[in-house]
């Protein structure tokens, strides 16, 4: 439990003690970038899900083989990847 608060310019918002203040923004953190890595998981998944949909439709036959579509997948978000990092070094 909080033991000490330090005074803010609104007294109705208590701040606990830095190092309190310090532990609770650390696991906020530590969650949140959880968060984010379960949410990244998702996202990717989705992402192959709906590449596969549309390169079926594409190339007019089905990627039933999950070997080769989890390959074709993991290339093309490699690539993704690859394109955004050449996009962020041409800018600095």
């Amino acid at each position: 439990m909080l033991k000490a608060f330090v005074p803010t310019a609104d007294p109705s918002i208590l701040v606990p003690e830095l190092p309190e203040a310090a532990r609770i923004v650390a696991n906020a953190q530590t969650q949140i970038e959880s968060e984010r890595a379960a949410a990244m998981v998702s996202l990717r998944g989705e992402v192959g899900s709906l590449a596969l949909d549309l390169a079926s439709g594409v190339i007019g036959e089905s990627l039933n083989d999950d070997k080769k579509a989890a390959s074709i997948v993991d290339r093309f978000l490699a690539d993704l990847a690859a394109a955004d990092n050449n996009k962020v070094k041409a800018g600095k």
